[in-house]
């Protein structure tokens, strides 16, 4: 909060094969799961709410266009998302990532 860390804490362990291991800290690196879940479905409830979406099947694209006009104040945006996403896509975690390469954090 304003450039200054308010919590600071570890929960479970950074092993978890092991019984020695200890609490992960802020260094620790590890992937945050479906976390990113929550906070998609958050942002449609609110977008919803407030009126700035009203059809949960239009694609995200309309809206890509609108924030390159405003955020960045550029006339002609770039390319948005080749394929046609609608909200409700996104609602249910169906965005159109095939895939995804899995990570070591071990490695580099």
């Amino acid at each position: 909060y304003k450039d200054e860390i308010i919590y600071d804490t570890g929960y479970g362990k950074i092993d978890q094969s092991s019984a020695n291991s200890p609490p992960p800290n802020k260094y620790n690196t590890f992937r945050i799961a479906s976390i990113t879940k929550v906070f998609t479905d958050l942002m449609l409830f609110q977008f919803v709410e407030n009126g700035h979406l009203i059809n949960m099947d239009q694609t995200i694209n309309s809206y890509l266009q609108k924030l390159y006009n405003v955020a960045l104040d550029i006339r002609y945006p770039p390319n948005t998302y080749k394929y046609n996403v609608t909200f409700r896509d996104l609602g249910c975690h169906m965005g159109g990532l095939q895939h995804h390469e899995p990570c070591n954090f071990n490695e580099g």
